[in-house]
């Protein structure tokens, strides 16, 4: 492939490296998608069905689901992360952010997880999309779900 249209792709999703990913434009409104791992315990567990907006107001505290741009996504790495937002330097920016080539500094985003406890930094320009979590959806056994929202007390 020439490398020209080999940047193109690595630049949206899907492309080779995540055939299955969504660009963000593709999602509908509210989404689920599966929780994998033991970072966000005890308030989502491993194998959740997190329920998604890309419309609602996000605020620290909130958890959200980062989809990371294409580009500095390691071959083998999630290009979609979850987890608590803490910084709130970030109001006003829209996703994708796209530094003004005069902007001597960037905005950071600040999210963290508990398990093992640990705070990440991301540049804004990395984030493709940021979206809130609004709760679960719990398997009712019979082929349906049911929705139950975040808590506001507590999560």
């Amino acid at each position: 492939m020439a490398t020209a249209a080999k940047a193109v792709l690595e630049r949206h999703y899907p492309n080779p490296q995540h055939p299955n990913e969504m660009h963000p434009d593709d999602m509908p409104d509210v989404y689920g998608s599966i929780c994998k791992g033991v970072c966000l315990e005890p308030f989502y567990r491993d194998g959740a069905c997190l329920v998604f907006s890309k419309s609602e107001q996000i605020e620290p505290g909130d958890f959200v689901g980062v989809l990371l741009h294409p580009a500095i996504v390691e071959a083998d790495g999630l290009p979609r992360r979850v987890k608590r937002l803490v910084s709130a330097g970030w109001h006003g920016i829209t996703f994708p952010f796209k530094p003004h080539p005069q902007d001597e500094v960037e905005p950071v985003v600040i999210l963290e997880q508990f398990n093992p406890p640990r705070i990440f930094r991301i540049r804004a320009s990395h984030i493709l999309a940021m979206h809130k979590v609004i709760g679960e959806a719990e398997d009712m056994g019979n082929g349906q779900a049911r929705f139950r929202p975040v808590k506001k007390e507590g999560r």
